[in-house]
């Protein structure tokens, strides 16, 4: 369903006509809040304009959906700036006048669009031609993050507590927590506890564990009950936080971290096996190795895959390097 929406949005960019939408797809849609607002969306855009912008003249959404840009998240945007630079851009983003700086432009959406060909412009001999290819409406605070949230909803890629900031920032524009339910696809139950956990954790310790992929809605409310109830524990929590090392390591890591110190376990094998030792040469990502049951996986990016090949044709070498340093330390042992 979300591909065959995609695609949609994909033939009306291109000025392909569009598919006729069924009723069955109608009736998806109702089964589906999220997916029936991104259809309502894609039949607005139909009748936009698509206009070519200078990508220095836009900024960004003043409302934030992700609270870093992890390894992975910058692997996809370096892959999504080789294929604008082969295949140009093909889906436009929406923007809304500047509301304060004349000629100047804010994204709803396509953050990610705009990042790569801002990168392309700076990068290019003749950055007067390279344009950002963009619906333009006039669009309310309330509306732009409607629209913002859509598109986060079809990529149905937020972290859980992503999504619980995310809510308190659409409560900022005045929408209703009954109205979040169709936004962010979840029930009205959900919604309450996304804020029942804002209410017990102070946003600085969120934003300095971050996103915690793959850490879902139960750990976060042990946290928050424990520190809740707990002053002590939550200011050991902000310590913590603050100290050194706590940013070297990945977010779900770093919420593992906190987690131990106010005297909280990992719940499942799940969040064990999310954490990940990497290994960086400045602010680059060479490698990270995750424990997992059947044994340790070690992940070489897209970005670095000459890196991988390499190791690869060496790995037999290395093994037998090993061997010979496990066989001549234990007969050091032997001889002690």
């Amino acid at each position: 369903m979300k591909k065959g929406i995609l695609q949609t949005l994909k033939a009306g960019a291109e000025g392909v006509e569009q598919p006729k939408r069924t009723g069955s797809l109608i009736r998806k849609g109702k089964g589906s809040p999220v997916l029936a607002s991104a259809e309502r969306a894609l039949r607005d855009l139909a009748g936009d304009s698509i206009v070519n912008l200078d990508p220095s003249r836009v900024e960004p959404s003043p409302f934030r959906d992700r609270m870093e840009e992890d390894s992975e998240a910058r692997e996809a945007q370096d892959e999504l700036k080789r294929s604008l630079l082969s295949e140009k851009q093909r889906l436009p983003v929406l923007v809304r006048p500047h509301p304060s700086k004349a000629g100047w432009y804010q994204l709803a959406y396509g953050h990610r669009r705009w990042q790569a060909i801002k990168q392309i412009s700076s990068e290019s001999d003749r950055p007067e031609t390279v344009f950002l290819r963009a619906y333009v409406r006039e669009l309310s605070d309330a509306q732009l993050i409607h629209e913002q949230t859509i598109e986060n909803g079809v990529r149905e890629n937020l972290s859980w507590i992503e999504k619980a900031l995310w809510a308190d920032q659409l409560k900022s524009t005045g929408i209703k927590q009954r109205e979040m339910t169709s936004l962010l696809g979840v029930s009205e139950s959900e919604v309450s506890r996304l804020f029942k956990v804002l209410s017990c954790l102070p946003v600085g310790l969120i934003r300095a564990i971050g996103r915690a992929d793959g850490i879902g809605r139960p750990s976060w409310m042990d946290l928050a009950e424990k520190l809740k109830t707990s002053p002590e524990k939550l200011q050991l929590a902000l310590d913590i936080s603050r100290s050194d090392g706590f940013r070297e390591m990945d977010s779900p890591n770093r919420f593992n971290h906190v987690l131990k110190t106010v005297g909280l376990k990992p719940k499942g094998s799940k969040l064990e096996a999310s954490l990940a030792n990497v290994t960086r040469v400045g602010d680059r990502l060479i490698c990270s190795a995750k424990p997992g049951s059947s044994g340790l996986q070690l992940i070489i990016p897209k970005s670095e895959h000459k890196f991988g090949e390499w190791l690869n044709k060496n790995m037999e070498q290395f093994y037998s390097d090993f061997s010979q340093l496990q066989q001549s330390m234990s007969e050091d042992q032997e001889r002690e």
